[in-house]
C-alpha cells in the first residue's frame, strides 16, 4: 500500500508551486502526477499513491483529483495549499522537486503530448478514437516498464557523455 494518496501528493503540488510563485492548472497538475507516479514506481519499486489513473481524451488522470478542481476549469488552481511544502515528509519533498524541475516548466499541452505518446496511455485507449472519451484504466504494470524504459535510457546517455568526456580529457 503507497503511503500517500493523490490529493495529498496534489496537494503537495500546489504547496510546491506557491513557493515557486507558480500555479497550476487541473490539468497539469494531472500530468505532473502521472510523471511524479511514474518516476516513483520506477525508482522506488512502488507507487507514490494507489489512485489509478483513467485514460482520458487530453492525457492520464486521477478522477478524483479532477473532480476536486473541476470548478477551476482551465484557469490557474489559485488556492492557498493546505499547508506549507516543508510540513510532507523529506522522501516526497525531494521527489516531487525533482519532477518539477524536470517537467514544471513545461505547458499543459506539453505534457500532455507527453503522456498521449506514451506506451500507458496508449494501451489503455487501444480501439478507442483519440477525440473520444474513455474511462480505461491505466495499468501501474505499463507505467512502471515505461518509466523503467526511460531511466535505463537516461542511464545510458549519462554513461555515454561521461565516456565522451574521458576520451576528449584523454586526447
Amino acid at each position: 500500500m503507497a503511503k500517500h494518496t493523490a490529493n495529498e501528493v496534489a496537494d503537495a503540488f500546489l504547496a510546491l508551486c506557491h513557493d515557486y510563485g507558480d500555479y497550476l492548472s487541473n490539468q497539469k497538475l494531472s500530468r505532473l502526477l502521472y510523471f511524479a507516479q511514474g518516476w516513483h514506481v520506477a525508482l522506488y519499486g512502488e507507487p507514490l499513491f494507489d489512485d489509478e489513473f483513467e485514460a482520458w481524451v487530453h492525457g492520464p488522470t486521477v478522477a478524483a483529483v479532477f473532480e476536486r478542481f473541476r470548478p477551476f476549469d482551465s484557469k490557474p488552481l489559485g488556492l492557498t495549499p493546505p499547508k506549507s511544502f516543508d510540513d510532507f515528509p523529506p522522501h516526497l519533498r525531494e521527489h516531487l522537486e525533482d519532477v518539477w524541475k524536470a517537467y514544471g516548466s513545461l505547458s499543459s499541452y506539453e505534457l500532455t503530448q507527453i503522456s498521449r505518446s506514451e506506451r500507458p496511455w496508449q494501451h489503455a485507449r487501444a480501439g478507442v478514437a483519440v477525440d473520444e472519451g474513455c474511462r480505461n484504466k491505466i495499468s501501474i504494470a505499463d507505467i512502471r516498464e515505461t518509466f523503467e524504459e526511460k531511466n535505463r535510457t537516461d542511464e545510458q546517455e549519462q554513461d555515454g557523455q561521461r565516456e565522451d568526456g574521458a576520451r576528449k580529457r584523454s586526447a
